[in-house]
């Protein structure tokens, strides 16, 4: 709290009572009735109010500010997690086409050597029978049932004549036989392999709520209030004489009792959200007049008033946003929607 440069207790007091009901989250319409009535203390606590709400918000950016050294950090944390991830996946993928093959290869007739050492052991016993051979070597074990498999032809009697009379042959040749065989069933489990499919993250709006309540509610009143408005430009045109009188125009923060509440100056807090025009014309009976708010001379609301009386009190209002600070004019226009009354004031720092 920075007080205010003054030896006078009763100024500081009121500072320091706008100050604390602004940490309170409380508006200017809670000001006691003391400091109401007396411009100078009314200052003082609008001072104070004002200083607590900046302070407020100050904190708050800082809050939601991260230094550097924590994000440089967490980038670093998400780019190794993202590459221990992927590291696993690609291990993860790997082993499984491992295991696959693995398995296919297991299923495989693992003693194909068997039908011809059969062989060989027949003609071993009986070398002038050729039939031996073949029975001993049925067609059923020499030829796999899966078409998918290479099959194994049966040998002739010549084959195995000369396989008997040089078995280290018969050795090579089965070694090149299950080689060959192996590799078939590497490429088959290779096709047959599923390729691994990557989903995409999708883009849900739900999954970008980064925003704070405010700024989500500026937001969405910034969409309907642009979606709404005529989005014209308006020349200020000059004031035009008429018979009705504006007996008060006042800016308020509310309205109460068909009292303004308070009185804003031409520099109007950001925190506040809601303005209230505030007007008591006479000359106007059953005649049906216009508040028009301008901002930038770009329309933002036309609103219709009917004067009942020839003494009225009448009021609009608009609902702000941060999105819109800079300078505002708010215009009273009669039946011919002709200016009559014009008053400006600039909302926020900028």
């Amino acid at each position: 709290m920075q007080l205010p440069e003054t030896q006078n207790a009763h100024y500081v007091h009121a500072f320091k009572k706008g100050y604390r009901l602004a940490l309170e989250s409380k508006s200017l319409t809670n000001m006691p009735s003391a400091f109401r009535y007396d411009h100078t203390l009314r200052n003082y606590y609008e001072q104070g109010w004002s200083q607590a709400n900046e302070e407020l918000e100050a904190g708050y950016k800082a809050s939601i500010e991260r230094p550097w050294r924590s994000r440089f950090a967490w980038f670093l944390v998400i780019i190794i997690g993202s590459l221990v991830t992927a590291v696993g996946l690609i291990n993860g993928i790997k082993q499984e086409q491992a295991e696959q093959q693995a398995r296919i290869l297991g299923t495989a007739p693992t003693n194909l050597s068997a039908p011809i050492e059969q062989t060989i052991s027949a003609l071993n016993n009986n070398p002038n029978d050729s039939t031996i051979a073949l029975r001993s070597a049925p067609s059923d074990e020499l030829s796999l049932m899966d078409n998918s498999e290479p099959a194994l032809s049966i040998l002739s009697v010549e084959t195995a004549s000369a396989l008997k009379s040089n078995p280290a042959d018969l050795a090579q040749n089965d070694e090149t036989a299950t080689a060959e065989d192996a590799n078939l069933k590497a490429l088959e489990s290779l096709e047959i392999q599923p390729k691994p499919t990557l989903t995409q993250p999708s883009n849900s709006t739900e999954e970008l709520s980064l925003l704070s309540d405010t700024q989500r509610d500026d937001l969405i009143l910034n969409q309907q209030e642009f979606q709404t408005q005529t989005s014209k430009q308006i020349t200020l045109s000059p004031l035009v004489k008429s018979n009705i009188s504006i007996e008060s125009a006042q800016l308020t923060s509310n309205v109460v009792n068909k009292q303004a509440t308070d009185i804003l100056s031409e520099q109007v807090p950001k925190q506040i959200r809601n303005l209230y025009f505030f007007t008591q014309v006479t000359g106007a009976k059953n005649q049906t007049l216009y508040h028009r708010w301008l901002f930038k001379n770009q329309e933002m609301a036309l609103i219709p008033l009917n004067i009942n009386s020839n003494l009225y009190r009448t009021w609009s209002s608009k609902k702000m946003a941060r999105a819109w600070q800079g300078q505002w004019t708010i215009e009273v226009l009669n039946e011919n929607k002709d200016v009559i009354y014009r008053q400006s004031f600039k909302y926020g720092n900028l």
